[in-house]
């Protein structure tokens, strides 16, 4: 062996590099194979030759070779003496990002060998994704690990291991199973399991966060009818004691990022939704017992904070979006009567500083576009009494939330004129929907009156004003729609 010169393999003899993998691999020659290894990412580096090396390692389907290495029993050994060891695993793991970024470079030809190769890859997806589930302890040690630029990451170092690189290796290989298959990866594989997970653990705003987000997303609305509940028994309830704690922590931390906006923050808003409700409450009862989650932290304010932000920065389409799923992971809290208490008694007090009112209004507007009233009467139920709580208990009434009230009148008087104006044009609807907007209005003015707003008082002239930030002046001070400070 130590007469071969690997890079010769590698370049010229590209034919024989799966036949070398797979018996070095099986005889332990580990030294060997790191040495290959080496050279087979430096061949597909190498620009002049690089077209022709990458075809035929595809033709001879190394992408596969490499996956049905990983996903074999004796990888990742927690003994670094072990001769397939986290170091050697990872190298491994290395080449394979590296040969599936090729399929994004230079892609496969359309020849029925590399139909194979592609095949082959979205056929060992499922194995693979339930051998990096079953590894998952290695990433641990990733939290609150400082982001790594790509050229920094060490596979030699479990805590580096795969936070972006694993989840790169199941994003491209996702897309090559939805290219042959024709659908979206499913549930049944353990691809969300792993990226819910490796997206817990990641630091606090990797760049591929938003990315394996949506792809979760993108699984869950292709399965929710049949396996969401599987899954988040699995992969949150049964991953590990503390881990319900640690995802409600994430998402309230992304949640509270001001770079949460737009699409991103919808399909976060909607996740979070499917993981409480099927959680069947622990996650909800965590977020509001556990005393390591500081005041202001919590899912609460987090959901108020993100929904608030979305007023100021996102187009209209995913800022109501964002906000309807806020609502009703509030109200799926409000539903545990264990808990309701404490998470009216937060909406209460964080219901001024992230312009709740602002919220009712957008999500009523929605509502009445959309003719489902039922959800503008489900609002007012809710938020009414909060109105009439935090007004009677004058002694709490803070100046904040006293020139928040006084702020309410344009967004109120707006959310009025919407309610008069789908009256008018549901006269020729069904008698139901007639009481509802009814019910709507009197609900609406009620709360005009609890907060101090009546109809035909108050300016009407800078409703539509955005926001002018000041150095001197309180920001709940400034005449505005949105009640957040200018980042």
């Amino acid at each position: 062996m130590a007469t071969i010169d690997w890079s010769q393999v590698a370049q010229v003899e590209p034919h024989n590099v799966v036949d070398w993998f797979l018996y070095l691999n099986h005889r332990d020659l580990i030294s060997e194979a790191e040495d290959l290894i080496r050279e087979v990412e430096n061949a597909i580096q190498i620009r002049p030759m690089q077209s022709a090396v990458w075809a035929e390692y595809a033709h001879h389907r190394l992408p596969s070779v490499l996956l049905d290495i990983l996903s074999g029993p004796d990888m990742f050994s927690r003994d670094d003496g072990g001769s397939k060891s986290v170091r050697y695993s990872c190298r491994i793991l290395l080449l394979l990002w590296a040969c599936l970024r090729m399929t994004t470079i230079l892609p496969l030809a359309q020849d029925a060998d590399d139909k194979q190769c592609r095949r082959a890859i979205s056929d060992r997806m499922e194995r693979f994704s339930a051998a990096m589930w079953k590894h998952r302890s290695l990433l641990e040690s990733q939290r609150d690990v400082p982001r790594l630029e790509l050229s920094e990451l060490d596979a030699s170092d479990p805590a580096h291991f795969n936070a972006f690189i694993a989840f790169d290796i199941l994003r491209i290989g996702s897309a090559i199973y939805e290219t042959e298959v024709g659908e979206t990866i499913t549930m049944a594989t353990h691809v969300a399991h792993y990226l819910l997970y490796l997206w817990t653990y990641s630091p606090s705003r990797s760049g591929w966060q938003d990315q394996a987000m949506q792809l979760i997303y993108r699984i869950f609305e292709q399965d929710f009818d049949t396996d969401v509940q599987d899954f988040v028994r699995d992969a949150i309830l049964a991953c590990h004691k503390d881990y319900p704690l640690h995802i409600i922590q994430k998402m309230a931390e992304v949640m509270q990022d001001r770079r949460t906006l737009g699409r991103d923050a919808a399909i976060l808003m909607d996740v979070c939704n499917a993981v409480l409700v099927y959680s069947g409450g622990v996650l909800a009862n965590v977020n509001v017992t556990h005393k390591s989650i500081p005041e202001g932290m919590g899912l609460v304010p987090s959901f108020l904070r993100c929904g608030q932000r979305q007023l100021c920065t996102s187009a209209p389409i995913d800022a109501r979006e964002c906000v309807r799923w806020m609502f009703r992971n509030l109200q799926d809290m409000m539903a545990d009567v264990k808990i309701r208490r404490v998470v009216e008694a937060q909406v209460d007090r964080y219901a001024a500083k992230y312009n709740l009112p602002g919220m009712i209004s957008l999500a009523i507007f929605e509502a009445l576009e959309t003719e489902d009233t039922t959800l503008c009467l489900d609002l007012l139920t809710i938020y009414v009494p909060s109105a009439r709580r935090v007004t009677s208990n004058v002694k709490h009434l803070t100046e904040e939330l006293k020139d928040t009230f006084t702020s309410v009148q344009s967004i109120w008087h707006e959310t009025l004129d919407g309610i008069y104006a789908f009256k008018r044009k549901s006269k020729s609807a069904s008698i139901a929907v007639q009481q509802d907007v009814q019910k709507i209005l009197y609900g609406w003015r009620n709360y005009g009156a609890i907060v101090g707003v009546a109809e035909g008082v108050g300016s009407r002239r800078d409703r539509f004003l955005s926001s002018t930030p000041s150095d001197e002046t309180a920001y709940w001070r400034i005449p505005k729609r949105c009640f957040s400070k200018a980042y």
